[in-house]
């Protein structure tokens, strides 16, 4: 018995292979996925106003601070050179790693300010500005170590002056000032790098506070100019 011609409207039609079905599967998997991690990151192309607020408060503080910071460190710098004060370096030279600490702060935030929210981006901020001012402290440590030892060696008495005094005591205050407002920021951000350089603030803060002291026992008592360089060798080792 013969089989009937098969016509044209009932030719069967190819299937699709396994490894097409696969393929097909796949490709469509992965475009899912992306539309998936579009709309998850979607919301957080831009922080929120609450947070944009924080943001812009901790900026302004650190560039408030910064321009002050460099005013004060430059005076305290030529100063303690008028004066031979060793204690009055390190505090002159830790107070400019601060304000280039605080350039590495601004941009951090700066950058999530924009719209920056990838993690890797943000995190790679908060690690150079971290081992940007972890270079500098070492360098400018080192700097005022050979200083306040020279000097010791040589003898060189320590001639404070009422001028030294009032700048390392207006620093003391800026720089408590500087730290507690950044330590509540930073902690309402998350942010290692603002806490980081919240206590650097209060670290010179209280540098500047212990060299006005010593700077007025050695204005009282001339004998004790030694006290100043012991305290900037001890300076120098902390950082």
């Amino acid at each position: 018995m013969e089989e009937a011609p098969t016509t044209s409207d009932e030719r069967v039609e190819p299937q699709p292979s396994r490894e097409s079905l696969e393929s097909s599967g796949s490709s469509g998997d992965v475009s899912v996925k992306k539309q998936r991690s579009v709309r998850v990151q979607e919301p957080n192309c831009q922080p929120s106003p609450r947070r944009k607020r924080l943001i812009m408060g901790m900026m302004a503080v650190v560039a408030i601070s910064g321009v002050t910071s460099v005013v004060l460190a430059v005076l305290t710098i030529v100063l303690s050179r008028s004066s031979k004060s060793s204690s009055a370096l390190v505090v002159g030279l830790e107070t400019l790693v601060g304000v280039i600490g605080g350039f590495f702060v601004v941009a951090r935030f700066a950058h999530e300010y924009k719209g920056g929210t990838n993690d890797e981006r943000l995190s790679e901020y908060e690690r150079v500005g971290a081992r940007a001012e972890s270079a500098l402290f070492i360098a400018f440590a080192l700097v005022a170590l050979v200083d306040a030892v020279t000097q010791l060696l040589a003898r060189e008495k320590t001639r404070t002056s009422n001028a030294i005094i009032v700048v390392l005591f207006i620093s003391a205050v800026q720089g408590l000032i500087q730290a507690v407002t950044e330590v509540i920021l930073a902690r309402r951000l998350e942010s290692l790098l603002g806490q980081e350089d919240a206590v650097g603030a209060l670290t010179g803060s209280l540098m500047s506070l212990a060299a006005g002291v010593t700077a007025v026992v050695v204005r009282t008592n001339p004998n004790l100019w030694w006290i100043d360089q012991i305290l900037g060798m001890a300076f120098a080792v902390m950082l």
